[in-house]
């Protein structure tokens, strides 16, 4: 008898080890950012796409100023154009004197 309730109570613990274990999966949510990200995407082209036809339509003086603007800028870069020679300088500047007199680099 003794022997019956300790294997219950064993069983017990065993059922409340592994119910306490399982850990439910995470759902995902129904709108991922992947297509967030893509319908922001869509929606500037669509904007960007919507002011070109308009300035197509109207034409004139206001299609010739944005057409000059844009063959002015167009080789613009967002990333700043560096000299390397200067880029070589301020890198040399940050070694101390004594390791550039030997050329050795010590870790």
């Amino acid at each position: 008898m003794v022997r019956e309730m300790q294997h219950e109570q064993e069983m017990e613990w065993d059922e409340k080890y592994h119910e306490m274990r399982r850990v439910p999966k995470k759902k995902r949510p129904t709108h991922q950012t992947g297509s967030l990200l893509l319908l922001v995407q869509l929606t500037a082209c669509g904007i960007v796409l919507a002011a070109v036809l308009i300035l197509r339509l109207m034409g004139g003086q206001v299609l010739d100023t944005v057409k000059s603007w844009y063959w002015e800028h167009l080789n613009s870069s967002i990333v700043a154009q560096e000299d390397w020679e200067e880029v070589e300088t301020r890198f040399l500047d940050l070694i101390p004197a004594d390791q550039e007199s030997d050329g050795t680099v010590s870790s």
